[in-house]
């Protein structure tokens, strides 16, 4: 029977309202063959030539039954399922001998597309309030000065005095502080995604860093959805207590029952996870009798699956609007605990000024999610006082008093010149490693000036460099910039001096235009992402006088253009004086070649569908796209003009892209292809290079290779794919002591074919990873194994090692 073909059966199982379903039995009548559908409803089974009867069946859904004939191919055969009131009324009395829990929630969870779609269009006013409280950990030192201060106390106090307080009592508090925002807007949306909000309020006092949801257009917690995508919560989506497949996920207790004003019948549920470390939460919620929609719910995640925080909560209430039930109240409490301090915050967010099924203009929406008016950063203190739904806490109105008077005594002249005075004071600090600086407030402009030891290179080409650079900062009220750098450096061994400088002003802050001007005689760099080992091999490096001129502008949203001009003077540094510092390094020569001349000049066109964003006052703040960003680029190497001596052409197409594949973790992927379309005078320096694996070092894999044993170049086409995906706990979660460890796991590959040699080179990785925190910031250390093959080197294996640095400004990994 083996040696016979098999072919197999295929599809996806949905439920009425096209939902996937997961956990479906497909199963082939009258034999032990079956699957199981995933996350997706996704379904596979391999079978013989014949005919088959397959049975789709599912807990409370009637079951389906399909007559199939596979013949020498496979079949395709999706399946939608329908709820069977009468096998629904069986299992409930099934249910019954467990915990009614299970009914009210499989009846929520069969009419939860009533409340996904009970209305078109709505529009709601938007109170959202934001806070955070700081609270400092007295380290080691600290607490042995507050232990000595209360001996000292205790050794000279009268018994009969009256209690003097401890000016060291209680050091947390003493050190509180606290970070308040508040927004009000007006909020539009239209079913089934698409929203647009008009912000007209914003106060913001102190800093915003740590605070969640300040706006309504990112993570949606909309719990009648089966997953709930909170990105800047957590990298896994959340699976909803009223998914289709939620019994699978969780367990439910019924805690008891209440009336509401009206005399309903109100559910109480526990929620709990059946497996710690998924994107699952625990809590409770209220669900209604008969109508089965949510009243209220408070729900917890916890330390494992979450990026920024240790402790998460979430509570929501609904309230009936025209008969239909409106979220009016959320509120998100947040918690993170580090080495020094306690972060502890807390946001309120408030609908109210219900519009149910408005008309909106065509092209209302668009890719633009939010719009903040000047006016709104322009509000004083009575427009707030206005509008709050409730007064601030007796904390706040303290809080905001104090900020304001501090803002009010920091905006006097005699202080920003204080300030200033003490930015420009010169001293010992400053020089030997912060740098010094010279700063005018009034102006908006700045000088910085390295630290001394900094301006010291002792591994440059030709030995210790002497290298001072300073750099100048101006800013306008338009958010309009100009940024300037200079940098001369004296070499001791061969007594010559380089130099360079450059500008960049950045005019057009939404339409994000940048024009940048720099040149110089400088060290130059042949293959600027290399191995480590190479970085410091001298055949890496020539002298080029240079000036470059390169512009970039978005044209319309999404579309982006670029252009680079340069002209450089290129000559090798065979004719410098070495010490014996790199002598180490093998094969550790510069290269020779003849001087000459190269006019470059660049131009590219990159693209992100559907780009979405927000639109301040003065800049465009670009959200992202779930679509692939695409990249060409043509680079042309011009002859004769401005005496060149060089002539090519290449040509590359890019594309790259992130996904989130459900709850099984994201994929990301980068493919980029060329082709040099002309090499009639192409000197080595401007090849294709293929970076040089390091040996223990793991580098980005979007962009590298892990195994690649020796630095390749082309001359003609190239083709490298990179991809690299992080399961974010889908595997370790099922796996009850390794998953305590908060270990994740990852996997990925590469693959390079260059036409020229026909050299091809494959490659895959399997990698453990854990992210730690320093303070705030999150790393991610990761152990990797690594297999490689090729159509002319030997299959070969290693272990390589990262440390990976996760960026709150963009909300991800670098891989």
């Amino acid at each position: 029977m083996s040696a016979l073909a098999q072919f197999g059966l295929r599809g996806y199982v949905y439920d009425e309202n096209n939902q996937p379903m997961q956990g479906v039995g497909v199963y082939v009548r009258n034999t032990n063959t079956g699957v199981y559908t995933d996350a997706k409803g996704k379904y596979y089974i391999e079978l013989l030539p014949g005919q088959y009867d397959i049975i789709f069946a599912f807990i409370g859904y009637k079951t389906h039954e399909l007559p199939v004939v596979i013949n020498n191919r496979d079949i395709v055969k999706n399946q939608w399922l329908q709820i069977d009131d009468a096998t629904l009324d069986e299992v409930m009395v099934k249910a019954k001998r467990r915990d009614p829990a299970y009914e009210i929630m499989q009846n929520a969870i069969a009419r939860k597309q009533l409340y996904l779609k009970q209305y078109n269009s709505l529009t709601s006013s938007v109170y959202i309030k934001a806070s955070e409280q700081k609270s400092h950990i007295p380290n080691r030192k600290e607490r042995k000065k507050m232990e000595q201060a209360e001996v000292d106390v205790s050794a000279v106090a009268d018994p009969n005095a009256p209690k003097i307080d401890n000016p060291f009592e209680d050091t947390t508090k003493k050190f509180n502080t606290n970070n308040l925002t508040e927004v009000f807007l007006t909020r539009h949306y239209e079913y089934p995604n698409k929203v647009k909000e008009i912000r007209t309020g914003y106060n913001q006092v102190g800093s915003r860093f740590g605070l969640y949801y300040l706006t309504t257009v990112g993570d949606d917690f909309n719990f009648y959805e089966n997953l709930m995508s909170v990105a800047k919560l957590t990298e896994t989506p959340v699976i909803s207590p009223l998914n289709t497949t939620a019994v699978l996920t969780y367990k439910f207790k019924l805690l008891g029952s209440y009336f509401d004003e009206q005399n309903r019948t109100i559910y109480k549920i526990e929620v709990t996870p059946r497996k710690q470390g998924s994107a699952s939460l625990s809590g409770i919620i209220h669900i209604y009798d008969k109508t089965f929609n949510i009243k209220e719910l408070d729900f917890k995640m916890e330390k494992g699956t979450l990026i920024n925080f240790d402790e998460f909560n979430i509570i929501q209430r609904y309230t009936e609007v025209d008969s239909l039930w409106i979220i009016d109240y959320q509120e998100f409490n947040y918690y993170t605990n580090t080495k020094s301090n306690n972060f502890r915050g807390r946001t309120v967010v408030k609908y109210s000024d219900f519009i149910v099924n408005p008309e909106f203009k065509k092209r209302f929406f668009s890719n633009e999610l939010a719009v903040t008016t000047q006016e709104a950063y322009d509000r004083d203190s009575g427009y707030w006082e206005s509008i709050r739904p409730e007064p601030l806490s007796i904390e706040e109105q303290a809080y905001i008093r104090i900020q304001d008077s501090v803002k009010a005594a920091h905006n006097k002249k005699e202080f920003l010149d204080s300030i200033d005075n003490d930015f420009n004071r010169i001293t010992l600090g400053k020089v030997a490693y912060y740098g010094v600086g010279y700063r005018n407030r009034d102006k908006k402009y700045q000088f910085d000036f390295g630290a001394l030891p900094f301006y010291f290179q002792p591994v440059a080409p030709g030995g210790l460099r002497l290298a001072p650079y300073t750099s100048f900062y101006k800013e306008w009220e338009n958010r309009k910039s100009l940024r300037s750098w200079q940098s001369v450096h004296y070499g001791f061994r061969n007594a010559d001096v380089k130099g360079s400088g450059g500008m960049s002003f950045y005019y057009n802050p939404y339409k994000l235009g940048r024009i940048t001007l720099s040149g110089g005689s400088e060290f130059d760099i042949i293959n600027r992402y290399d191995a480590i080992v190479n970085m410091l091999k001298r055949s890496n490096y020539f002298v080029s006088d240079r000036i470059n001129i390169g512009h970039r502008i978005e044209l319309i949203n999404g579309l982006y253009t670029g252009a680079n001009v340069s002209f450089n003077n290129r000559r090798p540094i065979t004719n410098m004086k070495f010490g014996e510092l790199m002598d180490w390094i093998p094969d550790n020569q510069p290269i020779d070649f003849d001087f000459y001349q190269a006019l470059i000049a660049s131009v590219s066109l990159s693209y992100v569908p559907f780009q979405k964003y927000m639109r301040e006052p003065n800049r465009k703040v670009v959200l992202g796209s779930k679509w692939p960003e695409f990249t060409f680029t043509y680079e042309k190497g011009i002859n004769k003009l401005l005496s060149s001596d060089i002539d090519f052409d290449r040509i590359q197409l890019s594309i790259e892209q992130t996904i989130q594949l459900f709850t099984l973790g994201t994929t990301k992927y980068n493919i980029m292809s060329g082709q040099f379309i002309n090499t009639r005078d192409l000197r080595f320096i401007d090849y294709k290079f293929f970076r040089q694996s390091d040996r223990w070092f793991y580098s980005n894999p979007l962009f590298s290779f892990q195994l690649l044993d020796t630095l390749l170049t082309t001359r003609g086409f190239y083709l490298e794919a990179h991809f690299i995906h992080h399961f974010n706990g889908s595997i370790i979660s099922n796996i009850p002591i390794i998953k305590k460890t908060r270990i994740n796991t990852a996997a990925g590959g590469g693959f390079m074919w260059v036409k020229e040699n026909n050299y091809r080179h494959e490659e895959l990785f399997v990698g453990i990873e854990r992210v730690f925190r320093i303070e705030r910031q999150r790393f991610r250390i990761g152990f990797y194994y690594c297999v490689a093959q090729s159509n002319q080197r030997p299959f070969t294996t290693g272990f390589k090692i990262s440390i990976n640095y996760f960026s709150v400004r963009d909300n991800s990994w670098d891989f």
